[in-house]
């Protein structure tokens, strides 16, 4: 009896890991469709952006830009790793870092920064009247000890990937930029009334032809945009609440005509994002299950693929039987020999 309950633990172990194995199987198999979904996606974005590009007269070497569909499973970035000179929209993640730090308590608003406190600083960096003041916001990171260690303080609350050039100046990237509005968009989705009166409310009242308001679940906020006369280039950076909402950076440098490029570029970010959904349902039927690299192939005519679960079975079946008999035979051959003894 002793013996039978072995082989009886045996049993059920190799049913489980019969069954497990297959379970990782299937789970790998589902996580290389949506790979290739994601793929196939990413790269349809990109030829329909280049051939916008192209269509419209935009030099491709003078635009950044980046793209993430928060519901539906998008990211995308061209040139995502160079680094553009972001103007106005650096506001945007400066201000995001003293709120952080406000909230854990690192700093407060009270503290002093040259003549005014962090409030009045912060405030007018941020606020209609002081919408131009670069002053204040050069207050504000020198406050924290400089682009580095600002930066730095950005690095931690994202994670991008960045080499040394991110932290010396008041650069970003699309890569950066797609980050940081995934964080800012879900702290918009749970906002707090801090969040809501330090950070959605100053930017309200910014000068309406470089503010666009939009709603998330009821919650107002912001995508920013700047220029640069000098340079002859432009940034727009934001949330959009399409009918699935969606982050965006677009960066034009050194163009004659870049209002319009941004401009342009913008519409196609929110074509492209009501498009999606009808890529993703023609795509429930035309994806491949697998990756096509990873696809085996077979002749039909003489060979048929045997479902794997079934070859599970029959596997955990023999073994099991084999056992058993062993089991059997040693039984009758103890008994035998006890006869004999």
């Amino acid at each position: 009896m002793k013996h039978l309950k072995v082989v009886s633990v045996l049993l059920v172990l190799l049913i489980v890991f019969s069954v497990g194995s297959f379970a990782a199987t299937t789970t790998q198999k589902n996580a290389q469709s949506t790979t290739a979904k994601e793929v196939d996606n990413a790269q349809r974005l990109e030829e329909d952006l280049i051939e916008f590009m192209d269509k419209n007269g935009i030099d491709k070497e003078k635009v950044t830009f980046g793209y993430q569909d928060f519901n539906r499973e998008l990211r995308y970035t061209y040139h995502g790793d160079r680094l553009f000179v972001s103007k106005e929209a650096i506001k945007f993640p400066v201000a995001y870092v003293y709120f952080k730090d406000l909230v854990n308590g690192k700093h407060h608003l009270n503290e002093d920064i040259g003549d005014d406190n962090l409030r009045t600083v912060y405030m007018r960096s941020l606020k209609k009247d002081y919408g131009h003041d670069e002053g204040s916001t050069a207050a504000l990171v020198n406050h924290y000890g400089g682009w580095k260690i600002i930066k730095s303080a950005m690095h931690e609350i994202t994670y991008t990937k960045v080499d040394d050039a991110f932290y010396q100046s008041d650069a970003l990237s699309a890569e950066f930029a797609i980050d940081f509005l995934e964080k800012y968009y879900n702290e918009a989705l749970y906002c707090s009334t801090d969040f809501k009166n330090m950070l959605i409310e100053p930017l309200k009242q910014f000068s309406p032809d470089r503010f666009s308001e939009t709603n998330i679940y009821d919650v107002k906020i912001t995508h920013r945009y700047g220029i640069s006369k000098s340079t002859n280039s432009a940034t727009d950076m934001g949330i959009i609440n399409a009918a699935n909402p969606f982050s965006f950076v677009i960066h034009v440098d050194e163009s004659e005509h870049y209002e319009e490029d941004i401009a342009l570029l913008a519409e196609f970010a929110y074509n492209f994002n009501v498009d999606y959904g009808t890529l993703l349902l023609s795509q429930m039927t035309t994806l491949p299950d697998v990756p096509d690299q990873d696809k085996k192939t077979y002749d039909s005519k003489t060979v048929s693929e045997t479902p794997l679960m079934v070859i599970v079975i029959v596997s955990t079946v023999v073994i099991a039987a084999g056992i058993t008999i062993a089991y059997i035979v040693h039984e009758n051959k103890k008994k035998n020999q006890d006869r004999l003894d």
